[in-house]
């Protein structure tokens, strides 16, 4: 099996770069195809590598890709402004991981570590703040916020599942979540508040990294002790 993790982690890498190369020089029918399939490599990957254990809302987490897979699409369509709809279907995928990450924590995690969470919140806010002024109405100011809250959670949950799993699953998901937030943040950045020099390499790569954590972490989950 590591042979087959081994074969697809190069070939995910290859798809990624192929991404990011056709971006930047400006190649938009090689970004159709290669964007996408970058979530369809991965989606096809979790379907058939077998799980560290028995995960009982696996199919749960799948929907998680396909929504992440929907956000992608949505995101790249350059005629067409469908950043809100694209936000949803992310904003989704968010909540379908926190989901699945509440399974996986020990029965007190949530009671000891509130305290924990208003780190993330505290980053999640400040970036907020400097957004604040330059989204453009009403609509994007509450879909930014409420995204931006998903996106904290999820990587707090991520974090509190430290002692509920192996330690490989749980290094894997909450590093996969941090760079989600940082991927996020790029993207958030570059669209609002000033241009990011190859802002397709940061985002993309990071992106990326993070779905590939995320679903080999997860996939590797064992329960702790």
């Amino acid at each position: 099996m590591t042979d087959v993790r081994q074969i697809f982690t190069s070939i995910y890498v290859a798809i990624t770069l192929s991404e990011v190369a056709a971006d930047l020089s400006g190649q938009s029918s090689m970004v159709y195809f290669t964007k996408p399939l970058i979530l369809v490599s991965l989606i096809f990957y979790a379907l058939f590598v077998p799980d560290e254990r028995k995960i009982l809302n696996r199919k749960l987490f799948m929907a998680g890709l396909g929504f992440a897979l929907l956000g992608d699409v949505l995101l790249m369509i350059r005629e067409a402004d469908l950043f809100v709809p694209g936000l949803a279907a992310f904003l989704v995928m968010q909540i379908i991981y926190c989901l699945c990450f509440v399974v996986d924590l020990p029965k007190n995690a949530t009671l000891n570590a509130l305290q924990t969470k208003l780190h993330f919140l505290a980053v999640a806010l400040v970036l907020y703040i400097f957004l604040l002024p330059d989204l453009p109405d009403l609509t994007m100011t509450i879909a930014v916020a409420i995204y931006a809250y998903s996106l904290a959670t999820m990587a707090w949950l991520a974090l509190l599942r430290k002692k509920g799993v192996s330690g490989k699953s749980f290094k894997l998901v909450f590093a996969g979540a941090l760079l989600f937030m940082f991927s996020d943040s790029c993207i958030a950045i570059n669209r609002f508040l000033m241009p990011i020099p190859y802002n397709t390499v940061w985002v993309m790569c990071t992106y990326a990294a993070a779905q590939y954590m995320i679903v080999s972490g997860y996939l590797k989950t064992e329960q702790a002790g």
